[in-house]
């Protein structure tokens, strides 16, 4: 039995991650911001099992959620940061962020660096929800987050991205015992891009998700990692190794946004001597 903390629960690959980690023994940790939601999965959870309520929207309740994790768990075997947003027009965080960059980035580097103590105890493994959106990304220094000029897909393509630079860069700059990598888990039938976008959009999304594979059918890469079996690898899909762009793999890139996203959180990081 492991212990797994799964973000983004209450609903897609999440919620389909949390009940069949949990029907296949595993103590599972779901963090989500619906509270209402993370009640009505209790009926369909075994113990052993906590559910976290948490708005990631907010690096503070990032670090809650966290920081409660922490108390209670003396070790955590796998993370898996999958929660995201899509809003279909600009939305800013309270801290004044763009909100994709928000949920999709920072929380992510967030919650990783906050439960890397405990992950270190157990030589334990981070897994992020990519997509292979991330191709047609370009990386722009001058404007890592889109609070301008706002696009849906633009936005959500880059912080893809974003997934798979950090990734990168833990796995060459930290000082640590722990492996990160990234997923694609494929076209999903899921409403991540439906619930918050309206007219056309909210059309189009939909009509290209349902041409997608199940939630519960997504779950076998995340599955095969947890158990060990496809390890080794910084970016995976469908069982087996998966192709970043050039500009994924790009080190120049993977630093700067290294370097901006601690700055934007005021976080430090035990790196590899050089």
């Amino acid at each position: 039995m492991k212990k797994i903390v799964i973000t983004g629960v209450t609903s897609g690959i999440g919620r389909a991650l949390l009940l069949r980690l949990n029907q296949e023994g595993h103590h599972v940790i779901g963090v989500a911001r619906s509270k209402e939601k993370l009640e009505a999965l209790r009926p369909l959870l075994k113990t052993p099992f906590d559910l976290i309520q948490a708005d990631l929207s907010q690096t503070k309740e990032v670090i809650k959620a966290a920081q409660k994790i922490q108390k209670e768990h003396d070790h955590i075997d796998v993370l898996i940061n999958n929660a995201a947003t899509v809003p279909g027009t600009l939305v800013v965080s309270e801290e004044g962020h763009e909100m994709q960059f928000q949920v999709n980035h920072l929380a992510v580097v967030t919650m990783t660096h906050q439960l890397l103590p405990i992950l270190e105890k157990s030589n334990g493994l981070v897994i992020t929800t990519s997509s292979d959106a991330h191709k047609p990304a370009k990386y722009r220094k001058n404007r890592i987050q889109r609070l301008k000029k706002y696009s849906l897909m633009g936005a959500y393509s880059e912080t893809k991205l974003y997934n798979l630079l950090f990734t990168k860069a833990f796995n060459r700059i930290v000082d640590t015992n722990i492996f990160s990598c990234a997923v694609h888990p494929g076209l999903v039938n899921t409403d991540l891009g439906g619930k918050d976008t309206k007219g056309m959009m909210q059309k189009f999304w939909r009509f290209l998700a349902k041409r997608g594979i199940t939630p519960e059918a997504s779950t076998q890469t995340y599955v095969d990692l947890v158990e060990g079996t496809l390890n080794g690898h910084d970016y995976v899909s469908d069982r087996k190794p998966n192709k970043a762009t050039k500009t994924a793999k790009n080190v120049a890139f993977q630093d700067h946004l290294w370097s901006y996203t601690n700055e934007q959180l005021n976080i430090k990081w035990k790196t590899k001597k050089a």
